[in-house]
């Protein structure tokens, strides 16, 4: 069997990371294609061990995705694949489902059926989503209430499968790996000093959000004394608002959930949410809505808002009652196979 993966974004790179490793590991052949997508892409990759085969990469957002419109038809007729597997966080994903579907080649969807669930959240990354569904053969989705959303949308019930998380299954995969290596008490003690101070972790892409974050916590100082600040940004130049806070690389992310021990991450992004779930973290997502209330559900993260006084608020109650649950709010064990399972059987 022949699969080919197309990914833009991190979340796009995690949620495929596992199925290709397994369908690998199972003889298959596999050919990855980075359509767009920039330095924090080739930071994740290289932190999970991932190789791209091929890079569609060309200035500017709209000329990316004609690149990829017009470069990926000739890659997949030389390399006739079964599957050509996507998720379209972005218009470069829905570029390569498109690509791949007026070629003639099967689209498969993974992470199917996820959604905000609120008129005022259903922004161009959902939009992007459907898109790429709708040109799909057949759709992975994560969770049982993925799979009822797609049900619900009228997709063809032959189509749906819920499969489990497979971004959660990249990084039980990477966390085990760490583990066995010694490497996360490596990178702890680089980044955190190898201490047990508890964490308040900021990964916030949106820089006016991370502005009223960071005044929000300015507003509660006093109740975060002996706590670490720890900013994860690509913006070299954002005003720390006058706190004392530790700055990262923004495409460090994994590097940093993996070694952060105790604390609480502050994110305005969706998968970092399961991401922190499998790092024992606790989530406050600023943010109204998110496309994965399992995890609000089991309590592994509070929705906070965007108002900057608010998140503060969150943090300290978080950081005060922080237990993490017993159960993950995504399963996703053996999701990878079952995903690579599916492949198989249908293969054209």
């Amino acid at each position: 069997m022949r699969v080919c993966f197309v990914a833009a974004t991190e979340e796009e790179l995690l949620l495929m990371w596992s199925v290709y490793e397994e369908l690998r590991e199972g003889g298959a052949e596999t050919l990855f294609v980075r359509a767009g997508g920039g330095s924090r892409l080739d930071e994740m990759a290289n932190t999970i061990g991932a190789r791209f085969d091929i890079s569609v990469q060309t200035g500017d957002a709209p000329s990316c995705a004609a690149a990829i419109l017009e470069r990926l038809p000739k890659t997949l007729e030389e390399f006739k694949p079964h599957w050509v597997v996507v998720h379209g966080a972005d218009g470069y994903g829905v570029a390569g489902a498109m690509a791949a579907y007026y070629a003639s080649f099967p689209v498969a969807h993974i992470g199917s059926g996820l959604r905000f669930g609120r008129s005022l959240e259903k922004t161009g990354k959902e939009a992007c989503r459907r898109a790429c569904e709708t040109l799909s053969t057949v759709l992975f989705a994560p969770t049982q209430r993925a799979c009822s959303n797609l049900l619900s949308e009228n997709r063809p019930a032959r189509a749906v499968h819920t499969t489990g998380s497979t971004l959660t299954n990249s990084l039980i995969r990477l966390k085990r790996t760490n583990s066995i290596s010694g490497s996360t008490n490596r990178i702890r003690q680089r980044l955190f000093g190898g201490g047990d101070t508890p964490s308040v972790i900021l990964l916030i892409e949106h820089r006016d959000t991370l502005r009223d974050v960071l005044d929000g916590l300015v507003s509660a100082e006093k109740l975060l004394r002996g706590v670490r600040i720890v900013v994860v940004s690509q913006d070299k130049e954002f005003d720390d608002r006058g706190m004392e806070v530790t700055v990262c690389d923004g495409s460090r992310v994994i590097d940093v959930l993996l070694a952060a021990g105790r604390g609480v991450v502050v994110t305005d992004v969706g998968w970092v949410v399961e991401a922190a779930a499998v790092f024992g973290l606790g989530v406050v997502l600023v943010a109204e809505a998110t496309d994965r209330p399992e995890a609000v559900e089991a309590g592994w993260a509070v929705l906070s808002g965007l108002e900057g006084r608010r998140v503060a608020r969150a943090v300290v109650m978080m950081l005060r009652r922080w237990v993490a649950p017993r159960t993950q709010p995504f399963d996703g064990d053996n999701a990878a196979a079952h995903v690579a399972a599916i492949l198989a059987q249908n293969r054209h």
